[in-house]
């Protein structure tokens, strides 16, 4: 099962942009949004977060403040990494020591990292507020040492004042602030408890005996127990290369990310995921069928795979030993060496390197295709914007004819538009050089 553990703030503290010398550090409140006459009041925070030594393990780390009073209207507060090292008891609005101006000026907003993972809450009413910053915790572990530090201010220009009392590290009366940061428990398929041999419900299938929850993580490695049977909730599942065995049809995994790296096993798991996209890499697969809500990275198969679903947001290809099918016509589609078949087309098709496709529709979807180089043997009629930088396009065989295209702008390559029809269609066509080839006597008809 996961850990959750809660901590609090090594320092905090609180910069009055109406009295900018004065020090609140060490103070039962830390007040933050905009006081009135329209002045700031910013909060800034410091957790050490060195303890946490697997990065790719943090689920979520929720930072939480407790409200004590508030005054005003709602005003939405920042909250960014802070750059600036500050001396919680000497801390001001013009110093981060009492003494040395703040880098970015006065108020420590222009240390705020806003290039960084940044995230918003409200203030002005009296009421906690909590935050998952588990991206800011990730980089802290990764690149601070541990050390994590941010700020939460105004990003905007305030239309009235309104700011909220939330209790200090160092209250007497209320709760602290907090960060409950939790970590996933990696869980490894064993499969192999008699009488229930590839059940993913069954707890003695698991090592530790123990089903993965919705904030664990599933390892399938050395086994090479079937699965079978059950539904795989949980926060991450890794393929590993040891693992040989054969994921059936009828189990289901309802996941955020789905890693596949084994070149041994076969697997047809459904991707279910009841909310937002699971985001599926593909390192190696003997056989694969993907059918849900998800992204899908592919570096490398040793067949092809099949893409089965309307759910797909992005499609990306990035190996010349990768090879894929899709019949769904949703995807954003990105390859440079990959060998593709789409059997509906998609909504958007970048092409560039070595990359080799076929594209058909069955439902006349309008499509975007821009190609940097490679080949696309083009079966559909229906085409929507067309740009071509290199590589070759051939219609021959499309079914379709007349070919129906948007806009056409072809910078260099060759765009092979016979297909035996007596008209080639476009709403506008651009050669700057490359080539374009036409049937005997086709007719280009420009609208």
């Amino acid at each position: 099962m996961s850990t959750t553990t809660t901590i609090n703030p090594t320092k905090d503290n609180w910069l009055a942009e109406a009295l900018p010398t004065s020090k609140y550090g060490g103070g039962a409140l830390v007040q933050i949004g905009v006081a009135g006459a329209i002045k700031y009041m910013n909060g800034i925070f410091e957790f050490d977060v060195s303890a946490y030594d697997t990065p790719s393990d943090v689920v979520s780390a929720i930072f939480t403040l407790t409200a004590s009073a508030s005054v005003g209207s709602a005003n939405t507060m920042t909250l960014a990494r802070l750059s600036q090292d500050f001396v919680e008891a000497d801390s001001n609005y013009n110093t981060y020591d009492g003494s040395t101006s703040w880098g970015g000026g006065a108020g420590a907003t222009g240390d705020a990292e806003t290039t960084e993972p940044t995230y918003t809450f409200e203030v002005g009413s009296t009421t906690d507020r909590s935050v998952d910053i588990k991206e800011l915790v990730i980089d802290a572990i990764t690149r601070r040492s541990g050390v994590l530090r941010f700020i939460c201010y105004l990003n905007a220009t305030p239309s009235s004042s309104g700011y909220t009392k939330f209790y200090s590290r160092t209250t007497g009366a209320g709760t602290p602030p907090t960060l409950a940061v939790t970590v996933a428990d990696r869980m490894v398929w064993q499969g192999d408890s008699v009488p229930d041999q590839g059940d993913l419900d069954v707890a003695a299938n698991w090592s530790p005996a123990t089903v993965p929850t919705e904030t664990d993580i599933a390892i399938f490695s050395t086994s090479d127990e079937n699965v079978t049977a059950g539904t795989l909730d949980c926060w991450k599942i890794y393929i590993a290369p040891g693992y040989a065995g054969t994921i059936t049809s009828t189990p289901r995994f309802d996941t955020t990310e789905l890693n596949i790296t084994s070149p041994k096993s076969n697997l047809s798991p459904v991707v279910d995921l009841a909310s937002g996209k699971c985001e599926v890499t593909v390192a190696d697969a003997k056989t694969l069928t993907l059918d849900g809500d998800c992204n899908v990275k592919i570096w490398r198969t040793r067949s092809e795979i099949t893409l089965a679903s309307a759910g797909f947001g992005t499609v990306d290809a990035h190996s010349t030993r990768a090879t894929f099918y899709a019949d769904a016509n949703g995807p954003d589609i990105k390859v440079t060496g990959a060998l593709y078949r789409l059997a509906d087309g998609c909504r958007t098709l970048t092409a560039a390197g070595s990359s080799s496709g076929r594209i058909s529709t069955t439902d006349n979807t309008r499509m975007d295709v821009t190609l940097y180089g490679g080949y696309i043997h083009l079966l559909s009629e229906e085409i929507d914007e067309l740009t071509m930088y290199s590589g070759r396009i051939k219609y021959s065989g499309n079914t379709g004819a007349p070919i129906a295209t948007g806009d056409v702008i072809v910078y260099g390559g060759v765009l092979d538009t016979r297909v035996g029809s007596p008209t080639f269609g476009a709403d506008s066509i651009t050669l700057y050089a490359g080539r374009l080839l036409l049937d005997p006597g086709q007719l280009i008809n420009v609208e």
